[in-house]
């Protein structure tokens, strides 16, 4: 399913996508927003090349190869929702707007070359070796290499690399063996 007569092409997503983001940043991180954004830098731009460099520029060949569903009427609908979210954003993986304007179309346990090609909620996992396989996400205390790897709610911890639930206010976190802060504390 492609859908692109009534909405956006995906070569324009990358100029679209990082302004609901970094609202959504600076909803969550208030007056701490600039310790997210390299000195001197304009969280939109950043955003953009890290999207245009990394998942955005794989999602073309997805589509040709039938991997991936684009449907370019449901754009807006994600980008709002990512604007409104806030700090859910960090911690809640698949908003079901986005999985409808974009969707893996491989099945549990079917070999990928990146996530977008994973229906949702799976991941790519590559132990390794390419292809990987399509997969569940992480659950606490497994090994993950970032936050996406992890199931809603948990958070890829930065010493130990594990999924953790992230510390509610009040309670500490970080350090050597502490969960991650949530995300706005």
């Amino acid at each position: 399913m492609v859908v692109l007569e009534q909405g956006w092409r995906i070569a324009y997503l990358p100029g679209l996508r990082p302004e609901p983001y970094c609202q959504a940043i600076k909803a969550c991180f208030g007056a701490i927003y600039p310790e997210f954004v390299p000195a001197g830098e304009d969280c939109v731009e950043v955003t953009q090349k890290s999207l245009e460099n990394g998942e955005v520029a794989n999602l073309d060949d997805g589509i040709a190869e039938g991997k991936v569903d684009y449907d370019g009427a449901k754009v807006r609908a994600c980008l709002d929702r990512i604007a409104g979210s806030g700090c859910d954003f960090i911690t809640q993986r698949d908003f079901a707007e986005c999985v409808a304007a974009v969707d893996g179309t491989v099945d549990q346990g079917g070999a990928c070359s990146t996530g977008a090609e994973c229906k949702s909620p799976y991941i790519c996992k590559a132990d390794a070796a390419c292809p990987g396989t399509c997969s569940p996400r992480l659950g606490a205390g497994e090994a993950c290499e970032a936050d996406g790897n992890c199931q809603d709610g948990m958070l890829c911890t930065s010493d130990t690399q594990v999924c953790a639930q992230p510390a509610a206010v009040g309670q500490s976190c970080e350090g050597a063996s502490g969960p991650p802060c949530a995300p706005g504390v």
